[in-house]
């Protein structure tokens, strides 16, 4: 039993004298052990007893810190609780913004599309306009300035009648 207990008393700050007895005495039955072997073993007990008591003593001074640690726990569970809603809350809009612009991408490429269609139709029409505006200021400033020159014109009467 010594072998399982001696990396557990290496910490506890026994004395060299008493870590190096204690082999031999652990390894004689009770009734081969002598006085110095009896006061190895109640040392050893007093040592444990009081690493005991210092070890209850840390545990009761840290129970109101660590139930204060557990309740900044819950607390941090409760904020991680609504971040993690408002994650998925935002992961959704996401996805419905990202829809959203897919069909916009799509809206775009079909009105791109129609606009590349009907640019030669658009051409022809301009074109068209064009001539026609052409032609109707032709029309005025011929047709109506010969009108208006012989509106205007006063005819002089031949002479004889």
């Amino acid at each position: 039993h010594y072998e399982a207990l001696l990396p557990l008393l290496t910490g506890l700050g026994l004395d060299d004298s008493l870590l190096n007895a204690l082999p031999s005495t652990c390894k004689k039955t009770a009734a081969d052990r002598g006085s110095f072997d009896t006061m190895v073993l109640e040392q050893l007990g007093t040592c444990l007893r009081e690493q005991v008591s210092k070890l209850s003593k840390t545990i009761e001074e840290a129970t109101p810190a660590a139930q204060g640690r557990a309740a900044a726990v819950e607390a941090a569970q409760v904020e991680l609780l609504k971040a993690t809603d408002a994650q998925a809350k935002a992961a959704a809009e996401l996805e419905v913004a990202e829809a959203g612009q897919r069909a916009a991408i799509e809206r775009v490429r079909v009105t791109r599309e129609a606009l590349a269609a009907f640019e030669p139709e658009y051409s022809r029409a301009t074109h068209a306009r064009d001539e026609k505006a052409a032609l109707l200021e032709n029309f005025r400033l011929y047709n109506m300035g010969c009108f208006a020159q012989l509106r205007d014109h006063t005819s002089v009467a031949v002479g004889g009648a």
